[in-house]
């Protein structure tokens, strides 16, 4: 089972990298964009929600994070962490 460790957002607040640890030591870094649409659930709820657009994987978590940073651009530290 994966290990989360941090998640990092460009400023725009669309896209975002959540970096996780692999039990093998390495980690994974998967992208994300904000798709604000709604859909439409039991009891007319809308729920908009984060889709997935690829992942990446590196051996440190230095790394992790320069690469998530070199694909979002300028970022930030996401509110989860």
């Amino acid at each position: 089972m994966a290990d989360f460790r941090k998640t990092l957002e460009s400023e725009d607040g669309e896209r975002r990298a959540v970096i996780l640890r692999r039990p093998d030591g390495k980690f994974q870094i998967d992208f994300e964009h904000w798709d604000g649409s709604e859909v439409t659930g039991i009891g007319g709820l809308s729920d908009p929600f984060w889709r997935f657009e690829g992942e990446e994987v590196a051996g440190t978590l230095e790394e992790a994070e320069s690469l998530a940073a070199s694909k979002l651009g300028a970022v930030r530290r996401a509110a989860n962490t």
